[in-house]
């Protein structure tokens, strides 16, 4: 139904952790009931994992062990975004067309809701070869108060969807952060991608740039 969705921020980071929440005896009927308050921090990227591990200890000393995970959802609705399958090495996007990246929003159970002024924005992060991009701080990044959005728009999705349209001039290559957000959860979504001209149009132009610096003369 969404597959190839995207529904996690990569500006968004959540550092799990491990605590005791419950320390106690079962009764007699071999039951034991216990608040459950789990603390979800807001920068959560999107839908998360709580996994559990239970030790039922007899009075011998031995015990039991079982595991399992539920979903925790941080937000009570999702937006998600497929970008367009690319011919070029690395997904590059190229310049000079238009893209079509489908936009989804739905609610914390995966149903499709309407939603009106979804944010959509498109920041140029320049190209840092030498970093690894699960280390950049893309969050800190845009929370600068020198990053400007290339492109700020607003859409509405019908049934849970929409379109949207991502075009790049030649002379605006680069790598770009492509962010969505749900204006009623605050959930955002996104994907780092390159946009670039394919190589022949490159080799065009600098052909054609080298025969305009040509200056003949004559004696």
């Amino acid at each position: 139904k969404y597959f190839g969705y995207i529904f996690d921020s990569p500006v968004r980071f959540y550092n799990g952790n491990t605590e005791t929440v419950f320390n106690g005896n079962i009764n007699d009927k071999g039951v034991a009931t216990f608040p459950l308050n789990l603390k979800i921090a807001e920068n959560a990227p999107g839908m998360l994992k709580a996994y559990f591990t239970t030790k039922v200890f007899e009075e011998g000393g031995e015990f039991s062990i079982d595991r399992h995970n539920v979903d925790l959802s941080p937000f009570t609705s999702y937006v998600g975004m497929r970008f367009p399958e690319s011919r070029y090495f690395g997904g590059m996007l190229e310049t000079g067309e238009t893209h079509k990246i489908d936009v989804a929003t739905v609610d914390e159970k995966g149903n499709p809701v309407n939603r009106q002024k979804v944010n959509v924005r498109v920041y140029n992060i320049g190209w840092r070869w030498w970093w690894d991009h699960q280390d950049e701080d893309l969050g800190g990044y845009l929370a600068r108060t020198s990053t400007t959005a290339v492109r700020d728009t607003n859409i509405n999705t019908m049934n849970g969807k929409a379109v949207y349209n991502l075009r790049l001039t030649h002379n605006h290559w680069g790598r770009y952060l492509v962010v969505a957000t749900d204006p009623v959860s605050g959930h955002t979504c996104g994907k780092v991608v390159y946009v670039d001209a394919p190589w022949w149009s490159k080799s065009n132009k600098n052909e054609n740039e080298n025969a305009s610096m040509l200056n003949f003369s004559t004696d």
